[in-house]
């Protein structure tokens, strides 16, 4: 029996040996690589990204619809 499992095991070394590893990114344009890496390989970092992306552009949002514009700062006179 471990005779037979041998040969297979040789057999399947021999078969894969050659073959190349399947790219599934392959033949897909720009859209549908996003959609797959978005939503097919659910990666924490790339979300974690894109959330921290969006928390920043709110806050700056209202920063600058709450920002006090009427602040003078006056200037360095050490500069001049």
């Amino acid at each position: 029996m471990s005779n037979e499992l041998k040969a297979m095991d040789e057999f399947m070394d021999k078969l894969t040996q050659n073959a190349e590893k399947a790219n599934p990114l392959e033949g897909m344009n720009g859209v549908e690589v996003l959609y797959h890496l978005l939503f097919v390989e659910k990666s924490t970092g790339l979300w974690g990204l894109i959330i921290l992306g969006v928390v920043i552009a709110l806050l700056s949002l209202w920063y600058d619809k709450y920002n006090e514009t009427d602040v003078e700062i006056p200037p360095n006179k050490d500069w001049f």
